[in-house]
């Protein structure tokens, strides 16, 4: 013999002895409620409970969602950083390699402009 317990909205947590082998060809089908049929204000609390158990999970599952997506926002918003401060580092190089890009140029004019001299 096995203990259950009922699964059924209507009848929820309302335990019953079956036969340890299941329905079926070797199943003795045998059926027995364990305890009370619930009484009406029984049968409102559990129903409640179970509503609000059943509410709760799904609560529970959107919060999980919304923290999920909260890390995932945060991972984000770092890897902007991360890339927001390479971009100004690349910046910085860019304008240091122009600067030596002109003073390349300047010092490629003048030295033109000394040769340019010298052979007049």
């Amino acid at each position: 013999m096995k203990s259950n317990e009922s699964p059924m909205a209507k009848i929820a947590g309302r335990r019953f002895y079956t036969c340890a082998t299941p329905n079926g060809v070797l199943g003795c089908h045998y059926f027995e409620w364990f305890d009370e049929d619930f009484t009406g204000r029984a049968l409102d609390v559990i129903t409640h409970l179970n509503h609000r158990r059943i509410y709760l999970e799904k609560k529970l599952k959107l919060v999980e969602e919304t923290l999920a997506q909260s890390y995932e926002k945060r991972g984000l918003e770092a890897k902007i950083m991360e890339l927001n401060e390479g971009k100004m580092k690349f910046e910085a190089e860019r304008k240091r390699l122009n600067k030596q890009v002109k003073l390349c140029v300047f010092v490629c004019v003048v030295c033109v402009a000394i040769m340019l001299l010298a052979m007049n």
